[in-house]
């Protein structure tokens, strides 16, 4: 799914070493079942009753940006953003537990209150990055592994 824009960036062993851990532990069984059984569902379900989804009415700046970024990169599945009411400065992103679902990238309000313009570029560039290269898997099977994985933040 990466798009050629990102492979040319990415650092090649952190690819290899997923890949190779997935394969010798047998851990896509393990996020594939923590996702149908459901409890991959709860931190989606909770993030969307909290935050405000960002739209181009709402939001004409930081949407632009992201579309720029998007096309930057060649990044064409379906994303929405979404801010936090959170001071800090802090970024996450959520990749879609199906193909009917888009994936979501969150800022925090104190992220898009003090950042330049360039700076939200960077962060949203980054966390298009972690949905490319499929970094929630490995958090999906600390959750999976853990049991607490549902009321634990990202």
């Amino acid at each position: 799914m990466s798009p050629a824009n990102l492979n040319a960036v990415r650092f090649q062993p952190e690819g290899q070493l997923i890949d190779s851990l997935f394969l010798r532990y047998g851990l896509e069984d393990i996020v594939q079942h923590y996702v149908v059984s459901g409890r991959a569902s709860s931190m989606r379900t909770m993030m969307l009753a909290t935050q405000l989804r960002l739209t181009a009415m709402l939001s004409p700046r930081l949407c632009s940006l992201f579309d720029q970024c998007r096309a930057a990169i060649g990044f064409s599945s379906e994303v929405e953003l979404y801010v936090v009411n959170d001071a800090s400065i802090n970024a996450f992103a959520l990749h879609a537990a199906s193909d009917s679902e888009p994936h979501i990238i969150s800022l925090t309000s104190g992220a898009v209150e003090r950042m330049t313009d360039k700076e939200l570029s960077f962060v949203l560039g980054h966390e298009l990055g972690h949905i490319a290269f499929d970094h929630y898997r490995a958090n999906q099977v600390n959750f999976a592994l853990d049991g607490e994985g549902e009321d634990r933040q990202m």
